[in-house]
């Protein structure tokens, strides 16, 4: 199992942009062997990168890197001490935006986009026209036949 994590937008040209490739190509190196690989897209930003244009392109992009499945989460987790950072840089980066995510969410820790069922219409519905899986399937070992001695 690897897991990657990317925490910033891949247009800043900089860090994220270069792991955003570099995430792709590992993607692509383990597909082309063989290897079982997906997506875990998440967090979508509601009220910032919750769109379906968003969507369909991570979405496409998964499946031209050789991912097999992609595992969503419409929305952002915000435990206490997390959420008071987040919120900080949403006045900083977002000005105005902090309101917004106070009206909506409080204090939950989970904080769902508002465009849920939009964003989940268009995503099963790109992943079944390109065959990618909605759920990772879960390793099965094959159990080792007795042999026979005669």
């Amino acid at each position: 199992k690897v897991g990657l994590i990317c925490i910033g937008d891949e247009n800043d040209q900089g860090y994220t942009y270069n792991f955003i490739r570099g995430k792709e190509a590992a993607t692509e190196a383990l597909a082309a062997k063989g290897i079982y690989t997906g997506v875990t897209m998440m967090p979508l930003l509601p009220l910032i990168n919750d769109t379906r244009e968003n969507v369909e392109a991570i979405v496409r992009r998964a499946k031209d890197a050789g991912a097999s499945y992609i595992l969503p989460m419409f929305g952002v987790t915000l435990r206490s001490g997390s959420r008071e950072h987040f919120h900080a840089t949403l006045d900083r980066e977002f000005p105005g935006l902090k309101a917004r995510y106070e009206a909506c969410f409080g204090n939950r820790y989970e904080c769902f986009s508002p465009s849920y069922r939009k964003l989940d219409d268009t995503f099963r519905n790109l992943c079944a026209k390109l065959g990618l899986e909605t759920r990772m399937r879960f390793y099965a070992p094959t159990l080792p036949e007795q042999g026979s001695l005669f």
